[in-house]
C-alpha cells in the first residue's frame, strides 16, 4: 500500500506538470546483491512488479542492474548521474525510510539539500498504516509465513498471489474426485502450509477453488506442492500459466488414517472455500 501511494502521487503530479511518470527500481533487489545469503524471500516476480505497476497508470518502468558500479555511487552522484542527466528529473516522490547511495548514505535529510541545491522538487510520504500497524514489506513477509493472507492482503491493496505453470502431479486427487492443478512457481514466498479459499486467474478469468500447500503427509510425500481444486472446472491445463490468489487460509494440514477420511475433509473443505468466496465471486 506503501508503494502504491507513492507511485500514484508520481504519477498525479507528473500529469500536472505534463511530464512522464518513471518508476525506477532495481534487479536483482540491493539486499540480494549485497548479501545473498541471507536476503528476504521477494514478494513478487518481476513479471508481477511491472504488470501491478503497469496497472497503477505509469508511463514508464526502469529497471537498472544493481551492479559494483551501481553500489559505488555516492548519494549526490547517483542523483546527479541517474536522475537529473539520464532522466531530466524534475520532482521525486519517496516515502520517510528512503536511502540510497553507497553504503546507503544517502537519507530524505540528504535529498531535500539536493534538491535544494540542485533544482528539482521533493516530495515526501508518511508511512502507511493498516489499523495501528505500519505496512512494510517485512510484515507482510511475517503474514504470510504465519498464514495470515486475510491481514497481508489488507497490507498489500491486493491478494497474494503465486503465478507459474501447470505441471504433472501424482494424479491423486482425481482418483479421489478432486481433481488438482499443480503449479510450479516462480515466486519465492509461498505461504504457510495449509488449506486455502483461493481464486484462480486462467486466461483472464477467475475461478473459485480450493487450495492445499503441503506435504501431503497422509501419503507420505516429502517435497512442498501447491495444488487446486478448482470448482466447475474441466479443461485440460497442463503447461498453461495460471495465478492462485489467495483469500483465506481454512486449516492446518492434517494427516488422515486413509483415503476415505481425507475425502470426508476435502469436502468439507470445498463447502469452506465456497462460503468464504460467495462474498467475493456469488455463484
Amino acid at each position: 500500500m506503501g508503494h502504491q501511494r507513492i507511485i500514484s502521487t508520481a504519477v498525479e503530479k507528473a500529469h500536472q506538470i505534463e511530464g512522464i511518470s518513471i518508476v525506477f527500481t532495481f534487479d536483482p533487489h540491493p539486499l540480494r546483491f549485497l548479501n545473498p545469503q541471507d536476503s528476504p524471500s521477494l514478494l513478487t516476480t518481476l513479471s508481477q512488479k511491472a504488470r501491478l505497476i503497469q496497472q497503477l497508470g505509469v508511463d514508464m518502468l526502469l529497471c537498472a542492474p544493481f551492479d559494483e558500479e551501481m553500489l559505488s555511487l555516492s548519494p549526490r552522484r547517483f542523483v546527479c548521474e541517474m536522475l537529473l542527466s539520464g532522466l531530466k528529473m524534475r520532482e521525486i516522490v519517496e516515502g520517510p525510510s528512503f536511502t540510497f547511495g553507497t553504503g546507503r548514505s544517502g537519507t530524505v535529510d540528504t535529498l531535500r539539500e539536493l534538491g535544494k541545491a540542485l533544482g528539482f522538487g521533493v516530495i515526501l510520504l508518511e508511512d502507511v498504516k493498516v489499523g495501528p500497524e505500519i505496512v512494510t514489506s517485512t510484515r507482510i513477509r511475517e503474514l504470510l509465513c504465519a498464514g495470515s493472507v486475510e491481514q497481508a492482503a489488507k497490507f498489500l491493496g491486493r491478494y497474494y498471489t503465486l503465478e507459474g505453470k501447470v505441471v504433472e502431479g501424482e494424479r491423486r486427487g482425481k482418483t479421489l474426485g478432486f481433481p488438482t492443478v499443480n503449479l510450479a512457481t516462480g515466486n519465492e514466498l509461498i505461504p504457510c502450509t495449509g488449506i486455502y479459499a483461493v481464486l484462480v486467474e486462467y486466461q483472464s478469468g477467475l475461478h473459485r477453488g480450493v487450495a492445499n500447500v503441503g506435504y501431503s503427509p497422509t501419503f507420505a510425500e516429502r517435497g512442498l506442492t501447491v495444488e487446486a481444486h478448482i470448482f466447475d472446472f474441466h479443461q485440460e491445463v497442463y503447461g498453461e500459466e495460471i495465478s492462485l490468489h489467495f483469500v483465506k487460509r481454512l486449516r492446518n494440514e492434517m494427516k488422515f488414517s486413509g483415503p476415505g477420511e481425507l475425502i470426508r475433509q476435502m469436502e468439507k473443505d470445498a463447502q469452506d472455500a465456497k462460503g468464504v468466496l460467495q462474498e467475493v465471486i456469488p455463484g
